[in-house]
């Protein structure tokens, strides 16, 4: 047996009252499974069409948001998947109030909101490869979602949003399959994907997005065959909690030319108090204020296998405390097994592992939030609804428990800042000119304390020359306390 199925099976802890492996089958498939039971209740749309139709296959919706006001009144009476099929060409939206009066298509209204459980949404893009690699979708079969009007402030949206509700809508079971998302850097991210489980996200392409081109958190399912372009990340999957977990398989992707490929987050993402939805009048279900310990998202489970993940700055990140987590979270985990991958050219750090964004009590993040002060202030002021009391000054923590094999680690174009980086810290404290932390950044950023990482190295990515081992580091820079975290790397 591979070290890797090792791992996968002994490598077990303790969630949701029982014991359950590192990395959970894949259930997608299980449920296309299911789902084949009983033919599906299919709306059509075409974006060319020149009336609004009824959804039929002979007068199709002229837009993808008709067809989901459809399939949200269906699922009242019919329990079968529903499948929205939309033609190949472009669905153009935005953002703005809808216009009345006219008797040409209204744009779709951003974002397209999925919270239909088991809906199918299909798009007829019909994948291409290049090196056994998704590249782009066949000539003139892509159904492009493109966003017309620039709306990008301080504030997320989203192009397709996956998630919960506040009318009670839920999204478990969602499929979405054969699109093109081509934001035109018009809006913030292409697809947010929330508390959802049995997801299935496949045969997609999204691009030219101004953040992430996919955000997954809380979610459990699959992700395969998608590519993913000119993101920060191109992929982030982020924790989930014992009401919503996150076990996810990552693979076959093309995760190519964002700032950062693919980011594994320990803990959930939850910026839902300004989430901007634009003129629909659906809305994100709020995170609570005061989470019970079952909707505290800091677990996450993954297998990521056979991507290219390629021509990034950095190439594959570990987050133990990501990005819009809830203030006081103090611990993340990650499980994950990463194999048979390839990650070229990445120019940064092709694999980095950080504490992410945790900050000392006397940041900014806590006592001057705003939202020009990226990223302490502006972090500090998108939680403030979040700040029950502060500010709170950790001790922060983590686990990841993770495997590595069969992996291609190559740089020959492109000089990387070094092989990886291991840090409990956040990844820009280090300062590899000086190879010391930066004594402006250590002031906000803390250091994490009593934390594990467990490493099995069959690629022998660790051992190289020039690998950053700040993770070694036995004090706090700042204040010298003994910070007592462990490394074990084993082959």
């Amino acid at each position: 047996m591979h070290h890797r199925n090792r791992v996968l099976l002994t490598a077990t802890m303790a969630f949701c009252g029982s014991t359950i492996s590192a990395i959970a089958a894949r259930p997608a498939y299980a449920q296309a499974s299911a789902d084949a039971a009983s033919p599906p209740a299919t709306i059509y749309v075409d974006c060319a069409a020149t009336s609004r139709g009824n959804g039929s296959a002979k007068r199709p919706y002229w837009r993808i948001t008709d067809a989901l006001d459809s399939a949200r009144l269906l699922r009242r009476e019919d329990p079968r998947r529903i499948v929205i099929r939309v033609a190949a060409g472009i669905c153009s939206g935005n953002f703005e109030t809808q216009p009345t009066g006219q008797k040409t298509r209204p744009p779709e209204l951003l974002p397209l909101v999925l919270n239909v459980p088991n809906l199918t949404l299909r798009g007829a893009g019909i994948m291409e490869y290049v090196e056994g690699y998704p590249s782009a979708q066949r000539p003139g079969s892509a159904t492009t979602i493109t966003v017309d009007t620039f709306h990008y402030g301080w504030f997320d949206n989203t192009v397709i949003y996956v998630g919960p509700t506040t009318d009670g809508g839920r999204a478990d079971g969602t499929v979405v399959e054969g699109l093109a998302i081509d934001d035109l850097f018009n809006s913030v991210h292409g697809m947010w994907i929330t508390r959802t489980q049995r997801i299935t996200i496949r045969d997609n392409v999204v691009e030219h997005v101004n953040f992430a081109a996919m955000n997954v958190t809380e979610c459990s399912g699959s992700i395969v065959g998608n590519v993913l372009h000119d993101g920060s990340p191109g992929l982030a999957v982020a924790g989930g909690s014992q009401s919503s977990p996150a076990k996810l398989y990552v693979g076959g992707n093309s995760v190519t030319a964002n700032y950062e490929g693919i980011g594994v987050v320990g803990n959930s993402t939850i910026l839902s108090p300004y989430f901007e939805m634009g003129a629909n009048p659906l809305k994100m279900l709020p995170y609570p204020i005061n989470p019970t310990a079952s909707q505290l998202g800091n677990h996450i489970e993954a297998e990521i296998e056979g991507n290219d993940v390629s021509n990034n700055y950095h190439g594959l990140a570990f987050v133990i405390l990501g990005f819009g987590h809830y203030p006081y979270s103090q611990t993340g985990y990650i499980n994950a097994s990463v194999h048979d991958n390839r990650f070229m050219d990445n120019a940064g750090y092709p694999f980095l592992l950080e504490e992410g964004f945790a900050f000392r009590g006397t940041s900014s993040y806590w006592t001057n939030p705003d939202l020009e002060d990226f990223p302490e202030g502006y972090l500090g002021f998108l939680l403030a609804a979040f700040v029950t009391h502060g500010p709170f000054d950790g001790p922060y923590s983590g686990i990841v428990n993770a495997s590595f094999e069969g992996n291609l680690w190559s740089n020959p174009n492109v000089p990387p800042i070094a092989p990886a980086l291991l840090t409990f810290s956040s990844k820009y404290v280090y300062d590899p000119a000086t190879g010391a932390p930066d004594p402006a950044l250590i002031l906000h950023n803390t250091y994490m304390r009593n934390s594990l990482l467990n490493l099995e190295d069959e690629d022998g990515l660790f051992s190289l020359p020039g690998v950053i081992r700040d993770d070694l580091r036995p004090f706090d820079p700042l204040d010298g306390t003994a910070l007592q975290n462990r490394t074990r790397i084993t082959r």
